[in-house]
């Protein structure tokens, strides 16, 4: 399957788990010591701002559930914005895909 993607053209990076980290992570690239936010999500990533939402943790380790676009976000912190300290990033859409 991976060769698939590398046939494509399609560079594929080892996801970084570590999830302690990777939360701490988000929480700074959402609300950083110094300086704006380096990642930003628009309105209709509705999915998201309601895993936001029900974020829960049990004995200081987060519940693991129903959150794929948690996850996502988390893997995307990691691997484009805590190893560089550049501009930040917009999550969003170009055209609406939410369900009606």
């Amino acid at each position: 399957r991976q060769a698939e993607w590398m046939d494509a053209g399609i560079e594929l990076v080892k996801a970084e788990n570590a999830v302690a980290d990777g939360i701490e992570s988000v929480k700074n690239a959402l609300n950083p010591v110094m300086g704006e936010p380096k990642i930003h999500f628009s309105s209709k990533c509705k999915d998201l701002i309601r895993e936001f939402g029900s974020y829960r943790e049990k004995n200081g380790k987060p519940l693991k559930e129903n959150d794929h676009a948690m996850d996502e976000v988390r893997y995307f912190v990691m691997w484009k914005i805590s190893q560089r300290e550049e501009t930040g990033f917009f999550a969003g859409s170009i055209r609406d895909l939410s369900p009606d």
